[in-house]
């Protein structure tokens, strides 16, 4: 690491006057200036690369000492609504380089990313925080289902080895609404729920397109 310069103005020594009020001359007062140049000797630092022994597959480079939790915003739900998962991840080390755990396979849900964000702080010489990321889960069908323990991956430096931490599973109960198919393919309909031809949202799809005709002319 370079040196780092400072330039900055220091007072020097107050000129003699024969002037009687020469004293009040702010030039004799403070006396006249001189710049002043300060730098620091450069820093070598010792790069070490990482083992590749014992490297895990799913490994995204990041280095420190971390813990995961997760939380559900709710445990029982209706089909096709949402679950708002947050895996926090916090500890020492720079957390903005923190990559996101990876999810494993669920076909009970469609998992969306919804927003990450991180918290940076000094914990005692070291740098740390929080980082958190944010899935939806939404079901598909009702039963009893288990957000599986996401495992997370990092390097300690200080142990000099790999290091796994995970979170608990999250029990979800999804129950049927009135109306709800039992084929996931399907989507939630109220019932007495009935879509006219005047619908804005939702038209009806014709099975044949009719004769064609021209409506106006292109400019």
């Amino acid at each position: 690491i370079g040196r780092a310069t400072i330039r900055a103005t220091v007072a020097g020594k107050q000129r003699r006057s024969r002037d009687p009020f020469g004293s009040f001359n702010l030039d004799n007062f403070f006396g006249r200036g001189v710049e002043a140049r300060a730098s620091s000797q450069p820093v070598r630092i010792n790069v070490k690369p990482l083992p590749k022994e014992n490297r895990p597959e799913d490994f995204t480079g990041t280095i420190g000492q971390f813990r995961i939790k997760a939380d559900a915003d709710k445990r029982q739900v209706e089909v096709n609504q949402p679950v708002t998962v947050k895996f926090r991840i916090s500890g020492t080390g720079n957390v903005k380089t923190v990559a996101e755990p990876k999810l494993p396979k669920m076909e009970e849900f469609r998992i969306y990313k919804a927003s990450s964000s991180e918290e940076v702080s000094q914990q005692n010489d070291k740098l740390g925080g929080t980082k958190l990321f944010e899935e939806v889960f939404i079901p598909r069908t009702p039963g009893d289902f288990e957000i599986p323990s996401v495992a997370f991956n990092y390097f300690d430096p200080d142990k000099n080895q790999f290091r796994k931490v995970s979170t608990d599973p999250i029990q979800l109960t999804v129950t049927a609404p009135d109306g709800n198919s039992s084929n996931a393919g399907v989507p939630y309909s109220a019932p007495g729920l009935t879509i006219d031809s005047h619908a804005h949202d939702i038209r009806h799809i014709k099975k044949e397109i009719g004769p064609l005709q021209s409506t106006g002319h292109l400019p």
